[in-house]
C-alpha cells in the first residue's frame, strides 16, 4: 500500500460467484494469474461480459457495477490494484448483477445447474 494505490490478491474457489457491487471512489485494475472465469461490468448504458484467463488485464471504472465468477476446475487467482488505496468495506455498495451469488455446480446425476 502506498499513498496512491493498494495491491491485493483475489482468489475464488471453482464455481464461486461474487455478489455484485460498485465502488464509490476507487478504480480497480486486475491481472489474472491463473484459472478462468468471467467478469460482468456495467457503466451507464454500456454492459459487457469479459472472459478471464491467465494474462488477461481488465479495469473496473469508478461507479461501474461488476460481478465475477470462477468457471474452471482451479481457483481463479488475480492480482488487484486499487487507485486510490482501498478505503474500507463501506467502499463497495450492493448492485444489481447478472448471476446469482454463491457456488454453482452441475448435479452429476442430472447435469442440471444447482
Amino acid at each position: 500500500r502506498t499513498e496512491q494505490t493498494s495491491v491485493g490478491l483475489i482468489e475464488l474457489r471453482p464455481d464461486q460467484i461474487t455478489a455484485p457491487v460498485y465502488h464509490l471512489t476507487i478504480e480497480e485494475v486486475w491481472y489474472v494469474l491463473e484459472g478462468q472465469g468471467q467478469l460482468w461490468r456495467q457503466l451507464d448504458s454500456h454492459e459487457e461480459t469479459v472472459d478471464l484467463q491467465a494474462g488477461t488485464c481488465v479495469t473496473i471504472p469508478t461507479g461501474a457495477a461488476f460481478q465475477f465468477r470462477s468457471d474452471g476446475e482451479k481457483p481463479l487467482r488475480m492480482l488487484m490494484m486499487t487507485i486510490p488505496p482501498w478505503p474500507g468495506p463501506e467502499e463497495a455498495v450492493a448492485a444489481d448483477g447478472t448471476w446469482v451469488p454463491g457456488v454453482e455446480r452441475d448435479d452429476p446425476e442430472t447435469g442440471e445447474t444447482r
